[in-house]
């Protein structure tokens, strides 16, 4: 339950959207949280064991309210969300680049 306090005042009260997507390591030692700014802007807050950083701006863009989902592939972290035009989009943390854009995902035929 202190989890959801420390996340609730620094992230969700300061969020003018409410689309939150999460992805966490090594039991919980480290968290990360991705939420959109009323521009769309996605800003990812982290957490490795002494506290909470951030939110800072990872460098995209989302259509304003939409559903994101995170992921842990191992040396990657990996975001997905729906770009202002409607298209899903990934977006790639890698450690030797940072935050890069990566595949746009094909739309359903």
């Amino acid at each position: 339950m202190q989890l959801t306090t420390i996340l609730a005042a620094p992230l969700l009260l300061t969020t003018a959207l409410a689309q939150v997507a999460s992805v966490s390591w090594d039991n919980l030692g480290h968290i990360r949280v991705y939420t959109q700014d009323g521009n769309g802007n996605i800003h990812e807050a982290q957490y490795d064991g002494q506290g909470w950083t951030g939110p800072g701006f990872i460098g995209a863009t989302a259509k304003k309210g939409t559903a994101m989902s995170a992921v842990n592939s191992g040396d990657r972290l990996r975001v997905y969300y729906q770009d202002p035009n409607g298209r899903t989009q990934e977006h790639v943390y890698e450690q030797s680049s940072g935050w890069v854009r990566g595949a746009r995902i094909p739309a359903r035929s």
